[in-house]
C-alpha cells in the first residue's frame, strides 16, 4: 500500500456549486449523509477566504470542505458556528475535525477543520482516498453547544419582541443589531431605555418565556418579509439567498418575525435570561443578557 497517500489526505478543486442548507429547514437534525463536493488546503485559498477563519498558530494542516448538504450551521447573524465531525462512511476510522464554518462564495457553507490523528495501522486501504469527491460521509455537530447557540440566539429575539410590547412604556425604539455568543449577548434598539425600565423588560421576558409559545420557521418574499417582520431583512441577506428567492423568517408565534438564519428553539420555554443591564450611548441603547442553566 502507497503510504505516501496515508500521510496526508489528497486536494480536490476548489468548490462551485451551492450547497443546501438542510440546518435552515430543520433545526433539530445533528447527524446526516451526504456527498463530498471538493476537500483543499485553507493556504490554497485566496486571502479573503482565509481571513474568515481566526487561527492561531499555523494554518498548514487546516483544509476547506464542503458538501452538496449541510446541518451544520454558519458563523453569521448574530450566531456562532457550529462544530463537530466529518467522518468518511468508508473509512471509518478517518474523522475530519469541523472547527468553524462560514458562508463562502456561490452560497456554499465552508467547514473548516483538520484530521484528527490516525495510528497507520488503524487506516484501512482507502486510507485518505476516502474523502474524494462523491465519497458519502457523515456529518455530526456538537449537539450541546448547537442548543446553547439556539437558545441563546431565540432569547435574543424574545427580548426584542419583549421590548416591542412595552413600546408604551419604554418608549419608541426601533430593533437594531444583536449578538448571540456566550458570555457576550446583547440586542441593540436606535432609541433611548431608560434603566428604571429593567426590571419591566425581565418581567415581559419571563412571561413569553413561561408561556412556552412556539417558534416557527417562514420562507417568505422579500415583500411578505418587508410587510411582517419587525425589521426588514438586510440587504446582505438578500445577496446571499439571491434576488427574487424566497428568503427565511422566525416567528415567536403571535409576537412578531425577524429576518433570521439561525437555529432557533422550537418554543420560547427553554429560553429563560437574565437581563444584566442597559446601556445607552449616542442615541442608542444596548440591553445584554444571559440566557440561564438549564436544570
Amino acid at each position: 500500500m502507497d503510504t505516501s497517500k496515508e500521510a496526508s489526505p489528497r486536494s480536490s478543486s476548489h468548490p462551485t456549486s451551492p450547497t443546501t442548507l438542510l440546518y435552515q429547514q430543520d433545526a433539530t437534525l445533528s447527524t446526516h449523509d451526504t456527498s463530498l463536493l471538493s476537500l483543499t488546503p485553507l493556504t490554497s485559498h485566496p486571502v479573503s477566504i482565509q481571513s474568515l477563519f481566526k487561527l492561531q498558530g499555523s494554518s498548514a494542516n487546516h483544509h476547506i470542505l464542503t458538501t452538496v448538504s449541510t446541518i451544520f450551521a454558519a458563523q453569521g447573524g448574530g450566531q456562532p458556528a457550529d462544530t463537530g465531525t466529518i467522518q468518511s462512511l468508508a473509512s471509518p476510522a478517518l474523522s475530519f475535525k469541523v472547527l468553524s464554518t462560514r458562508y463562502g462564495p456561490n452560497r456554499q457553507i465552508l467547514h473548516m477543520g483538520s484530521f484528527l490523528p490516525v495510528p497507520s495501522d488503524e487506516l484501512d486501504e482507502l486510507g485518505y482516498e476516502a474523502f474524494v469527491p462523491g465519497a458519502t460521509v457523515r456529518q455530526m455537530i456538537d449537539v450541546p453547544k448547537r442548543r446553547l447557540h439556539a437558545r441563546i440566539h431565540t432569547a435574543g429575539h424574545i427580548l426584542g419582541l419583549a421590548v416591542r410590547e412595552l413600546r408604551d412604556v419604554v418608549g419608541p425604539v426601533v430593533d437594531g443589531k444583536a449578538m448571540h455568543y456566550p458570555q457576550s449577548a446583547f440586542v441593540e434598539f436606535h432609541g433611548l431605555i431608560e434603566g428604571r425600565h429593567k426590571g419591566a423588560i425581565q418581567a415581559k421576558v419571563n412571561e413569553i418565556v413561561a408561556r412556552k409559545i412556539p417558534v416557527n420557521v417562514h420562507f417568505w418574499s422579500e415583500d411578505v418579509m418587508r410587510e411582517t417582520c419587525v425589521i426588514p431583512p438586510a440587504e446582505g441577506m438578500v445577496e446571499e439567498v439571491g434576488k427574487g428567492e424566497l428568503l427565511r423568517a422566525v416567528e415567536v408565534e403571535g409576537l412578531g418575525a425577524y429576518p433570521c438564519g439561525g437555529t432557533p428553539m422550537p418554543d420560547t420555554g427553554s429560553c429563560g435570561m437574565v437581563v444584566r443591564r442597559i446601556t445607552r450611548q449616542k442615541g442608542v441603547t444596548k440591553i445584554s443578557y444571559q440566557v440561564v442553566e438549564e436544570s
